[in-house]
C-alpha cells in the first residue's frame, strides 16, 4: 500500500490514467484537428505572447536552407534507437514505446496523413536531422 501511495503522490504523472486518456483521445478522428489547424494557428498570432513564442520556435528549429525528405520508407532499427522515415499515418504504436508514440500523434494529428517525416523517438542526445520527441515542433512548409 505505501508503494501505491507513493507512485500516486510521487509528483510523477500517473501512466495509467496517462494512456487511458490517450486511447481515449484516439476515439477522436484526426480529420477534426486537421479542420481545426488554420483557425489555432490565427489565433496564436493574436496571443500577446506571439513573439515569445516564435522566440521559441526559432530556438528549436534550426533551418537555414531548404529540405526535402527522400520518397522512401524505412525503418531502422540501431543500439536501441529507432530512425523512421515515412508518412504520418504509417507510424504506428508497435514501432516503438506506447508512450512516445503518444507524444507524436498529439502533434501529428493535425496535419495531413500523406506528409512524410524523419523521426527519431526518444530523448535524443546526437546530432541529428530527425524530428525527435524531446523538441517535437514541426514545421509545415
Amino acid at each position: 500500500m505505501n508503494t501505491l501511495r507513493y507512485k500516486l503522490n510521487s509528483g510523477k504523472p500517473n501512466k495509467f490514467l496517462y494512456f487511458v486518456a490517450c486511447f481515449a483521445g484516439l476515439l477522436i478522428p484526426n480529420a477534426f484537428y486537421r479542420r481545426r489547424l488554420q483557425k489555432e494557428l490565427a489565433a496564436v498570432r493574436l496571443r500577446p505572447d506571439y513573439d515569445y513564442i516564435r522566440q521559441r520556435v526559432d530556438y528549436y528549429i534550426k533551418l537555414n536552407e531548404p529540405f526535402t525528405i527522400s520518397e522512401e520508407d524505412k525503418l531502422v532499427k540501431v543500439l536501441g534507437w529507432v530512425f523512421y522515415r515515412g508518412r504520418l499515418c504509417d507510424y504506428k504504436r508497435n514501432i516503438f514505446h506506447t508512450a512516445y508514440f503518444f507524444d507524436q500523434h498529439e502533434i501529428t494529428r493535425w496535419f495531413p496523413k500523406t506528409f512524410r517525416w524523419n523521426y527519431c523517438p526518444g530523448d535524443v542526445y546526437f546530432g541529428s536531422s530527425d524530428i525527435s520527441s524531446d523538441a517535437a515542433i514541426m514545421q509545415c512548409i
